[in-house]
């Protein structure tokens, strides 16, 4: 029936072409976005997942500059105690040359009782006064060294802090995240650090159990005697305090002149408290070498860890992707068909509209 109130067949056409042109839109958004899934209304339950993921990933990006700056500091700290570590070399091999050297008598020092940090104007002149002018210099550099190795603010090899002792002092390293949970690494304090102002604490009142390796003083025998002698590279008991070597003026460890004097005054078996000298270096050296091996752990722990946050980044984007990415080659076809299917209704909605032209005719 054909009527001229109402054109069925043109409203069928009408109502086809919306639907087109509905799913034409939303089927470019896919080709232009590249997401299956853009909005929630394009599916919840798919968007809330992919949603979710992205921002664990988010997550693991930072995890991953974390990681960076945390092997940043850890680098810093192996290449400072390695320089450390070479200066103390430096100062064995001059031992070593020491002992070779002519003992000191009675008649090169002033005096042969006082402490010895502020120098003695006679042993200075000797030649083993210039090799202990060299070991303050070398003593001097490892300080510096020591205390330069900070990155982003964070020393693993000396602890500033006066209000906790070396073993609080260890540092947390970001190393992954996982649902809401932050997971670190934190450094052993004991095995990295070298020297610490807690340490100068202790000695003027505070108490610490624990020091840094090379804090405490190498005690070991005067051969020949029943005398031990306290040899301290680092700091200088002076005063009422410690000083370290770059915050004392005029105060040096000056090994050398007070071994000398300990040898002469108890009449001890010189080479043989020089061995125990060396000895007692090496064993500072062995805890340093031990330090490096800790640290070079610690590295590839780092490594390990950056390797798995960036397999897990790459599992997200590819889970995300399978949940919410365009089948682009598909998403292509299907867009092709909606513009045929577009202008085919629009051809159905032209035919049904042309029926009142052939009902018109008829009265003609």
């Amino acid at each position: 029936m054909t009527s001229i109130h109402t054109n069925s067949a043109a409203m069928s056409a009408l109502a086809i072409m919306r639907s087109t042109n509905s799913d034409l839109d939303r089927q470019q958004d896919v080709v232009s976005s590249g997401y299956r899934v853009a909005t929630a209304s394009d599916g919840a339950a798919y968007w809330s997942i992919g949603t979710t993921m992205r921002s664990e990933n988010k997550a693991l990006a930072s995890v991953g500059d974390s990681i960076s700056l945390s092997h940043a500091i850890v680098d810093t700290a192996y290449n400072g105690l390695d320089t450390a570590m070479g200066y103390m070399e430096s100062i064995r091999d001059i031992f070593i040359t020491a002992k070779s050297m002519p003992a000191s008598a009675e008649d090169d020092f002033e005096d042969l009782w006082p402490n010895g940090v502020i120098g003695d104007k006679y042993f200075s002149k000797t030649d083993l006064g210039k090799l202990d002018h060299s070991i303050n210099e070398l003593l001097a550099g490892a300080t510096a060294a020591i205390k330069a190795s900070s990155f982003s603010g964070v020393n693993l090899l000396y602890n500033s802090d006066l209000s906790v002792g070396i073993e609080q002092s260890g540092k947390s390293l970001v190393i992954g995240y996982q649902k809401g949970d932050i997971r670190t690494l934190v450094t052993d304090p004991l095995k990295t650090t070298l020297f610490s102002d807690e340490h100068q604490d202790h000695l003027m009142g505070s108490y610490y159990e624990d020091t840094g390796l090379l804090d405490s003083s190498m005690q070991f025998s005067l051969e020949g005697t029943f005398h031990t002698h306290g040899m301290t590279f680092f700091n200088s008991v002076f005063g009422s305090g410690v000083q370290y070597l770059s915050e004392s003026a005029n105060v040096n460890p000056n090994p050398l002149l007070k071994l000398e004097k300990e040898i002469v005054k108890w009449g001890a078996d010189r080479g043989a408290t020089y061995d125990n000298a060396i000895n007692a270096i090496e064993a500072k050296l062995d805890g340093m070498r031990d330090g490096m091996a800790y640290l070079g752990s610690v590295q590839n722990a780092l490594d390990t860890y950056d390797e798995l946050n960036a397999k897990w980044q790459d599992n997200y984007d590819r889970g995300v992707g399978r949940l919410v990415d365009a089948d682009m080659e598909e998403a292509s076809s299907r867009l092709g068909a909606l513009q045929t299917q577009q202008q085919l209704a629009i051809q159905s909605l032209n035919i049904a509209n042309s029926q009142f032209d052939t009902v018109l005719q008829l009265f003609n």
